[in-house]
């Protein structure tokens, strides 16, 4: 890819996650200041299963397409066909989960709500399908504009139903009236049609590395589907919905990242597959950018989590503040190592990203039964605590089977990563010298706005962070968008590594 046309997708695909992503935040803040944390708890328990099987699904084919040296016809037939054919069982097993999980969490609306978002299913299936052949042929304005439009609308759905009283089916048919336009708009591009019959073969091939995929999404968004449905029998549904909004609010600004990062990241790394100095040193340019963005807005999202719920949603959901304090805390670790799951999907082993989430996902559900939690803060920490539990497998797997050193793991993060915990230091130092937001007083007559505080907290950690990422910033764009670095092929893995990964 030359850099001209690497940096044209990566403008287009920057939009469309700041759009998107942009417009779901709007959404959600709105939505929740108007049907409060009991309705948006609600709604977590009914999307929970749902969209669980929808990502898993979308997941089973965008990377698959992508990512294979040779597409055919028949591929791309196997692929549409199969996609109906998943959405359609996993419609299916929602209609049927439904009524259960409703009497298991002694909640009847979830049963209704379920079914009311449950054709999300095959919508994101069908997705996924034309996002991966559109990705493949480097046409992202294409899916950037599809998926844009979706998602705004979708928002300003859930928006209009939340001022008309309409509760927890506002976020729900946000959702659904989303993923039902992207899939209308994805289907009237032709190249989304096949064109000959569909190959046995050429879809056993397709599912050998999308099946990966999918589980590698059902084992995330499943331990973290769990996690909700188990928080939700231990927990009210106010403080169910404070911990399903500091997970989303971390959430929309991972994906945004994550979304860019991962679509740019492994159409430039993956027709380096046999050349794995040249992936290492692209892999490196995209951390330290991706680092550069990712590192300080999580780590100043985690010293400022107070202003920014009390800003954002208000004094009820000030409880929110500590779960999202902590998630925003783990999150900036998990940046530190995204290129490292880059580099195992754009090199064939996508298992590799799969077991250390399995290894968090079992370590999880075990303590999500065996600890009781009371708040949302104490579920907060469970979930991290997990991860930093689990992260050492990550590690050893991807230097001994993936050929990813220790020192590529560490060091193309390390530097705005140490610059961003700096920052955030300084930060919670000038913090108690601000003016409290409390009612004045004869000791303090002068007391500020939480939304005071946000901004001066925000404007001195840009002036302590962005002069001191100049001189990284130049570095990185240049490994990011400039040529890879060539170096001599060499022959791919043994079948026995590949078969271990």
């Amino acid at each position: 890819m030359s850099s001209t046309r690497a940096s044209g997708s990566g403008a287009w695909l920057a939009a469309e996650g700041l759009a998107t992503a942009s417009a779901s935040f709007l959404a959600m803040i709105v939505t929740a200041r108007l049907i409060g944390p009991d309705a948006v708890g609600l709604a977590a328990l009914a999307l929970a299963f749902v969209q669980f099987a929808a990502n898993c699904v979308a997941a089973l084919f965008q990377d698959a397409l992508v990512q294979r040296p040779e597409l055919t016809p028949r591929h791309r037939a196997a692929a549409f066909w199969a996609a109906l054919l998943v959405g359609g069982l996993g419609y299916a097993l929602v209609l049927l989960a439904a009524p259960w999980l409703a009497r298991m969490l002694d909640q009847p609306e979830v049963a209704g709500l379920m079914r009311l978002v449950a054709p999300a299913v095959p919508c994101l299936a069908i997705t996924g399908y034309v996002s991966g052949l559109r990705l493949r042929a480097m046409a992202f304005r294409a899916v950037a504009l599809r998926n844009a439009a979706g998602t705004m609308t979708g928002a300003a759905t859930g928006i209009v139903l939340a001022t008309q009283g309409f509760g927890a089916q506002a976020p729900v048919l946000q959702v659904l009236v989303a993923c039902v336009l992207t899939t209308v708009l994805m289907l009237a591009d032709r190249e989304a049609w096949p064109r000959v019959g569909p190959g046995l073969n050429e879809g056993l091939e397709i599912l050998a590395y999308g099946g990966v995929r999918a589980a590698h999404q059902a084992i995330y968004q499943g331990y973290y589907r769990v996690f909700v449905l188990a928080a939700g029998t231990q927990l009210s549904t106010a403080a169910l919905g404070q911990l399903h909004l500091a997970f989303r609010l971390v959430d929309q600004t991972r994906d945004l990242l994550h979304g860019v990062a991962w679509r740019f990241g492994l159409a430039r790394l993956s027709p380096l597959q046999h050349d794995h100095a040249a992936q290492a040193a692209a892999a490196s340019g995209i951390a330290r950018a991706l680092g550069l963005v990712a590192f300080p807005l999580f780590a100043g999202l985690a010293v400022t989590a107070p202003e920014v719920v009390q800003t954002l949603l208000g004094q009820a959901f000030l409880p929110m503040a500590p779960p999202l304090a902590i998630l925003a805390a783990q999150a900036l670790l998990q940046f530190s190592r995204m290129h490292v799951g880059l580099l195992n999907a754009a090199r064939g082993w996508p298992r590799l990203n799969m077991w250390p989430v399995a290894a968090t996902g079992v370590v999880v559900v075990i303590a999500t039964l065996l600890v009781p939690m009371r708040s949302a803060a104490d579920a907060a920490l469970l979930w991290s605590c997990a991860w930093i539990v689990t992260l050492p497998v990550g590690i050893e797997l991807a230097r001994r089977f993936g050929r990813v050193s220790l020192r590529d793991q560490v060091l193309p993060s390390l530097r705005p990563f140490l610059l961003a915990l700096g920052m955030a230091g300084g930060l919670l130092l000038l913090r108690p010298l601000l003016p409290a937001d409390v009612l004045p007083t004869d000791v303090q007559p002068a007391a500020w706005h939480p939304a005071q505080r946000l901004l001066v907290l925000v404007g001195v950690g840009a002036l302590m962070y962005l002069p001191a990422s100049w001189f990284l910033a130049r570095d990185a764009v240049r490994a990011l968008l400039g040529p890879p670095r060539q170096a001599a092929p060499i022959p791919p893995p043994e079948a026995t590594h590949a078969d271990r990964g």
